[in-house]
């Protein structure tokens, strides 16, 4: 929960590399697949805040589609 606030302190405050970092480190550890999904929509949301909207997407419906299995 710690590394997740980090991460979210790093997109708020503009550094989006910092926490595409945290949330790499973060989903490589993970084993739990609605972990993962979070994940996925931040690196989403980091991405589109980057205006790299295709990576973005490919992030976004990485989530959807656990969220719909």
């Amino acid at each position: 929960i710690g590394w997740h606030r980090l991460g979210m302190l790093l997109i708020k405050l503009g550094r989006f590399d910092k926490a595409e970092q945290v949330y790499t480190a973060l989903f490589d550890s993970s084993t739990d697949e609605k972990d993962k999904a979070l994940l996925y929509h931040q690196l989403g949301l980091i991405k589109r805040n980057q205006a790299d909207y295709l990576e973005a997407l490919i992030f976004y419906r990485k989530a959807i589609e656990i969220h719909q299995k």
